[in-house]
């Protein structure tokens, strides 16, 4: 976020369905309005959601709806929707305390944020680390090569707002790069079990396309 300088963060512990997605409020008299929370405020744009073990698996899945649709709804005294097709970067510990090591898998670890199918298969893709896969001699900042500052703040912040603002008709997708996406998701089907709904089949091949566009912008 500093460095890119774009996003905004939402601490989860302190972070309600309302402050996420919205609310209502009665005004004066007995009229109500709908407040918008981050993910719709963010439209088009990016949340990192820190510490996700502070949401509980049941608000999670209240937000099923808005990863799958990119629209927000509230449906209370006052009804309402709104695009919410924002980017969601999950940041996170295991639950219970415990640490990465302690797991047999990386699929325990995200099945412990919540266990239902349809919120897995909403991730595009998960990075697992644990605090030994970096040994603690290689963050010794002194020992760091030097290299030129090329990737400038300013230059990064410009290539993500022109990413994102790439309309659908600029977006070329070849016959030989659809072709790979085909045949990387029935090879990715066959090597993972259809347990864990990270990698679904008939998913995997758009979640592909979409992570080779991201990569090529």
């Amino acid at each position: 976020m500093t460095h890119y300088g774009l996003g905004v963060t939402a601490q989860s512990e302190s972070m309600s369905f309302a402050g996420l997605v919205g609310g209502c409020q009665q005004l004066f008299g007995r009229a109500w309005d709908v407040t918008w929370g981050k993910l719709p405020q963010n439209n088009r744009r990016m949340v990192i959601i820190d510490e996700a073990t502070g949401m509980s698996k049941e608000m999670i899945a209240s937000l099923s709806s808005i990863r799958s649709q990119g629209v927000a709804c509230i449906e209370k005294i006052s009804s309402q929707k709104t695009e919410a097709k924002t980017r969601i970067l999950w940041l996170s510990n295991p639950r219970d305390g415990m640490t990465v090591n302690e797991y047999s898998s990386g699929v325990e670890v995200i099945k412990s944020l919540t266990d239902q199918p349809e919120d897995i298969a909403r991730w595009d893709l998960a990075v697992i680390v644990s605090k030994t896969d970096v040994p603690l001699k290689e963050m010794d900042q002194r020992k760091r090569a030097r290299v030129p500052h090329r990737f400038t703040s300013a230059l990064c912040h410009d290539l993500i707002l022109w990413a994102w603002s790439r309309e659908a008709h600029e977006i070329i997708i070849t016959p030989e790069a659809e072709g790979a996406c085909y045949a990387l998701a029935e090879e990715m089907e066959k090597k993972y079990s259809g347990d864990f709904t990270l990698v679904v089949g008939a998913e995997q091949r758009v979640k592909l396309a979409r992570l080779a566009v991201a990569l090529a912008a």
